[in-house]
């Protein structure tokens, strides 16, 4: 009998996560420490200049951990989405203000989202990877994260119903021990992104599409 896809997910991740919870606060507070030195204010002009600080430094912290089954894509272009990967399986980092970001019109997003294949592609196909979003939200002032998988199904519209099968709670360690899944959306997922952060959004989608 096929494992169900959120015992997978669960599994793969029990060995990473807390991992995945102590570089994400570290790259939080790094981010905010450099910016403190820069004189740089807490205003949203400047709030893409933390996340892509942290970025960064999660990047460079994840090059020289133990990710254990994981593997991190280095084929990545400068300031796109982190990308772990695993046999089946595929996470791709966004940050977030704590809403699923929606899609929007960039190809390579809407392939990830769908999880299937957006081309006649039979290679995509053959492959059966499924598509996971990591979502990361950091308050930069408190020095805090909070990240959560989830497992896209479809596309959708700023400000609908995120679509998703399954949302996983990278913080909570106890989760990993007992066994214990949600598949439910969270109301937030309704909310309606600022422009800001919708551009952050599209801005992070214009990665690679292969899986």
């Amino acid at each position: 009998m096929d494992t169900p896809l959120h015992e997978r997910v669960r599994l793969a991740l029990a060995p990473i996560a807390g991992t995945l919870a102590k570089i994400s606060e570290d790259a939080v507070t790094t981010a905010e420490s450099a910016a403190s030195v820069l004189e740089i204010p807490h205003t949203d002009h400047y709030q893409p200049t933390r996340v892509h600080m942290a970025r960064a430094r999660m990047h460079k912290r994840l090059c020289g951990v133990d990710l254990g089954p994981w593997a991190l894509d280095l084929g990545q272009r400068n300031n796109t989405p982190i990308h772990l990967r695993t046999e089946g399986l595929a996470l791709r980092f966004l940050h977030t203000s704590g809403v699923v970001p929606a899609p929007g019109t960039n190809l390579a997003r809407q392939y990830w989202y769908s999880n299937q294949g957006l081309f006649d592609d039979e290679a995509l196909v053959a492959r059966s990877v499924e598509m996971l979003l990591l979502l990361w939200t950091a308050d930069f002032a408190a020095g805090t994260a909070f990240m959560r998988v989830v497992h896209p199904v479809g596309t959708w519209k700023y400000g609908e119903k995120a679509q998703t099968d399954l949302s996983i709670p990278l913080n909570d360690l106890e989760f990993f021990e007992d066994g214990g899944f949600d598949t439910r959306d969270d109301e937030e997922d309704l909310v309606m992104p600022s422009k800001r952060e919708a551009a952050e959004e599209t801005q992070e989608g214009a990665g690679s599409v292969s899986a």
